[in-house]
């Protein structure tokens, strides 16, 4: 027997909440990764990441409908996190 929509809400969050810490944790192991490996994971990360902080914003309505990144919104996540690995790469 199913579980009722409202009782998912706190699951989700559980879930999210995992999520946003095992991103930081990614993040801080990226520097071993060559850097064509890393952009493609810091960008995965980064689309991935933004969906689950728009599935916050509204998780009972993540339930009943797709959350997505748009297509503009891959490119800025793109440039970002491109900028981001450049930066550190040439930092350090």
């Amino acid at each position: 027997f199913p579980l009722e929509r409202k009782s998912w809400i706190p699951l989700t969050q559980k879930l999210l909440d995992l999520a946003g810490e095992s991103y930081q944790k990614g993040f801080a192991g990226i520097q071993y990764l060559n850097f064509r490996s890393a952009l493609a994971v810091m960008i995965a990360a980064y689309v991935y990441r933004d969906i689950g902080h728009k599935i916050q914003k509204d998780i009972p309505k993540a339930h009943s409908q797709r959350t997505y990144v748009t297509l503009l919104e891959k490119i800025v996540l793109a440039f970002r996190a491109t900028s981001k690995l450049l930066w550190k790469r040439l930092t350090e």
